[in-house]
């Protein structure tokens, strides 16, 4: 039993509260959308903004759970789970991030200039993950 405790207890060690390597926020425009969402989306656009203004304060926290609202008014809005899966890198939690990131990257394929975008984000995470410890502290998990 002391054993088992041990072994828990060295799993459950925190990471180093090193920040994740800096990265600038995309400020390119939003791709456009039909006609029959149009509404939706601009809804969720405006909260997206919302949450890049968290990002650019430092408040990762906030602004992942206002892309997750901005994803709930639009659920095929590939820049609000772009920024999601930045605020989430933040945050190191960078297995939730790369998740997040591959249903940006599969919303966003058609646009060559937020592909470039999501690739580059997966080059950062992947980077990140390779030089943390092996474990995440507990999270959510946000997909």
């Amino acid at each position: 039993m002391t054993i088992l405790v041990v072994l828990f207890a060295g799993c459950a060690k925190e990471r180093p509260k090193r920040p994740p390597e800096e990265i600038s926020i995309p400020t390119r425009p939003a791709p456009s959308v039909p006609e029959a969402l149009s509404p939706k989306r601009e809804a969720s656009q405006r909260i997206v903004q919302m949450g890049k203004e968290y990002l650019e304060a430092g408040n990762a926290d906030k602004a992942v759970q206002t892309f997750q609202e901005a994803i709930n008014v639009d659920p095929e809005n590939g820049v609000a789970f772009f920024f999601m899966s930045l605020g989430l890198y933040q945050m190191h939690l960078f297995d939730d991030a790369m998740g997040i990131l591959e249903r940006a990257g599969a919303l966003l394929n058609p646009y060559p200039d937020w592909r470039g975008e999501v690739e580059q984000l997966r080059a950062r995470i992947e980077a990140e993950k390779e030089a943390a410890p092996a474990t995440e502290p507990a999270g959510e998990g946000y997909y």
